[in-house]
């Protein structure tokens, strides 16, 4: 089978980075793209990725999203320029 032109893939610009989506691409596939939902997506996909090469346990796996997302929440926190108080 005859494979398709490759018109869609992208070149490297002349250092030989891969080129960066803009913004209004990410917006263009679902307009809720942010700063916090795209960690969150890779979060997600890596914890999928653990589940398929490593076989844990349901429990295992609902620990670690749990970790996961509380150091998120720690990190937000952390940096949250309006949270200038004390922690609760």
């Amino acid at each position: 089978m005859k494979r398709p032109h490759d018109a869609g893939r992208s070149t490297p610009d002349s250092q030989g980075h891969p080129p960066r989506p803009d913004a209004s691409s990410l917006q263009d596939v679902w307009s809720g793209w942010t700063d916090e939902t795209i960690p969150a997506l890779f979060t997600h996909l890596y914890l999928f990725r653990l589940a398929a090469h490593m076989v844990l346990p349901p429990a295992e796996l609902r620990a670690i999203a749990n970790k996961v997302g509380q150091l998120t929440r720690d990190l937000k926190n952390m940096n949250d320029p309006d949270d200038e108080g004390t922690p609760p």
